[in-house]
């Protein structure tokens, strides 16, 4: 045995059954199997059918990583306190800490294991309950919850001052706007948090400006009904998402730095703040913003003040384009900025100098030099149709100059649609091919395709 002090063992277990049982235990248990324990590296065992892997606590001293991916009649995790060099390498990531235990689908119990773990993967699992002692995992900055039966988040989740990404997808999470608040005084690095579908969460805590370097939220499918003002000052923040909020009825003012965002189904939103901050900002940036099937914004003020912040946005976006395109040697495309919105309603907005109402085609005369050419702005409307989501709809516009030939695009995909919506959208890739191919007219004609051709 001495020979072997110097060696690793890595054991791969593909598609193991529970009868398999002493397989395993004849690995990792026993006086001198437990030898052969001490020196196991690396345990991968997807696709397998055990409920539990060993008994007795082992002496993993040299145990990195642990694959049980897809052990879908997985009941319970081994002790793995004694794997004191746990960690996750796979595509030569030797630094990644790692486990996961996604979809062990079965799986209830989690205890806690080493503190060297920086990312934890409970996703569609059975585990009910974060045990207290999570607070003690210091180096952890990834927790998936996402699909497991958590209900509840411990207060402990805030001693974790590294965590960046908390994601959690359950209706029966209880929460509510205290306990976040007392999370998010801890987690000061947070950079990613889902909260979706949680029926229990009513209000936001006005402290989610301690999250100062938040980049992605997304709440949908919660109960929300306002979010608070200080959000704005989440000057980090580029995804926002609320869709299928459906008992949001205000929104306050956003941060400029938003890419994406999303309020679609929110069918008792009302109120929503200028979007005018959106306009800064606009460096690189494609800027999303969705209020699809959002049917009361169609029928107030709201909408209008809407679009005059959509406006002032779409004309940010071109006038940084300019000078972009002024320094074309040197500044990429991807410098580019482009805009795409969808509202409801059934009327192009009055900024358009060019409208046709009885057509889905239109003819522009260009100025005489390309040089005083910025570029378009589009807006349709599109009315509900039996199909575009299920098929891939995009918006397609076909081109040409006189006695040119004619080029085609295809971009905006189109979501499903209770009611006639504006759709509008600036492309500078769009205007650059224009620019190449300059004329004194411009013909436009709009359509909806589908993947079947359609």
């Amino acid at each position: 045995m001495s020979s072997l002090s110097n060696k690793k063992v890595l054991i791969i277990l593909d598609n193991v059954k529970d009868s398999d049982q002493p397989l395993l235990e004849a690995v990792c248990e026993g006086s001198e199997p437990s030898f052969y324990a001490k020196l196991l590296v690396e345990i991968r065992m997807p696709h397998s059918h055990v409920k539990k892997l060993w008994e007795e606590k082992q002496e993993l001293n040299n145990l990195e990583g642990i694959d049980l991916s897809k052990c879908k009649e997985l009941e319970e995790l081994p002790d793995l306190s004694e794997a004191k060099r746990l960690r996750w390498a796979k595509r030569h990531l030797n630094s990644l800490q790692h486990i996961s235990v996604k979809s062990c689908s079965n799986l209830r119990i989690c205890g806690i294991v080493r503190d060297l773990i920086e990312n934890l993967d409970l996703s569609n699992t059975k585990v009910e309950k974060l045990d207290k002692s999570i607070g003690k995992l210091h180096k952890v900055e990834c927790l998936i919850l996402e699909g497991s039966r958590v209900k509840h988040l411990p207060k402990e989740l805030s001693a974790l001052k590294l965590l960046k990404e908390l994601k959690h997808l359950y209706s029966g999470l209880e929460i509510d706007k205290h306990q976040l608040q007392g999370l998010f005084n801890g987690l000061s690095s947070l950079q990613i948090l889902h909260l979706k579908d949680c029926s229990h969460l009513f209000e936001f805590p006005d402290n989610i400006d301690f999250l100062s370097k938040l980049r992605e939220l997304r709440l949908d499918g919660s109960n929300v009904t306002w979010l608070p003002a200080t959000i704005k000052c989440l000057q980090e923040l580029e995804i926002l998402s609320l869709n299928n909020c459906k008992f949001l009825e205000t929104l306050p003012e956003l941060p400029s730095s938003i890419k994406e965002f999303s309020a679609d189904n929110c069918i008792s939103l009302e109120s929503v703040s200028a979007l005018n901050t959106l306009a800064t900002k606009m460096v690189g940036k494609t800027k999303c913003i969705s209020f699809n099937n959002s049917l009361k914004l169609s029928a107030g003020h709201t909408l209008h003040s809407i679009m005059e912040s959509i406006h002032s946005t779409m004309v940010s976006a071109v006038s940084s384009n300019v000078t972009v395109r002024s320094y074309a040697i040197d500044v990429h495309s991807y410098n580019y900025n482009s805009v795409e919105v969808c509202l409801p309603g059934d009327t192009i907005p009055k900024q358009f100098a060019y409208k046709t109402e009885k057509s889905s085609s239109i003819t522009i005369e260009l100025p005489e030099s390309p040089s005083n050419f910025l570029g378009f702005i589009y807006s349709v409307v599109l009315s509900p149709r039996h199909g575009m989501e299920k098929n891939g709809a995009k918006i397609r516009c076909e081109y040409n100059f006189a006695g040119g030939k004619n080029s085609s695009w295809e971009d905006i995909t189109i979501s499903e649609l209770n009611s006639d919506h504006v759709y509008i959208w600036y492309d500078p890739f769009l205007t650059d091919k224009i620019l190449g191919q300059y004329g004194p007219s411009f013909h436009l004609k709009f359509s909806v395709a589908t993947d079947t051709g359609s």
